[in-house]
């Protein structure tokens, strides 16, 4: 679960401070539950492959460090397919 805290500043400045408690096994989860986006390759744009992962960021804890989780790594499906199955997914989520 993310927990959003707002912190006011001496000059009224409002600051949100993002709190991660969630493990990965709750980010897998959670994942069914966001919509989708066909990510960039660390490669770049001229890469075979694409990741999927949320449109929103699934931030999760492992030990001490934040890590984002993703549906699909780069290296594993090319654009083509992680287009299909974001499209399919989102389609899903909405009905």
């Amino acid at each position: 679960m993310i927990q959003t805290k707002a912190l006011t500043t001496a000059t009224s400045v409002q600051l949100n401070i993002k709190h991660i408690d969630m493990t990965y096994q709750e980010a897998k989860q959670q994942a069914f539950k966001v919509r989708w986006k066909v990510g960039k390759c660390f490669s770049g744009d001229e890469c075979w492959c694409k990741p999927i992962q949320g449109e929103e960021p699934i931030m999760f804890m492992d030990g001490d460090r934040e890590q984002e989780h993703y549906i699909v790594d780069s290296g594993t499906i090319s654009k083509e397919i992680a287009e299909y199955i974001v499209d399919l997914h989102n389609k899903n989520i909405e009905q």
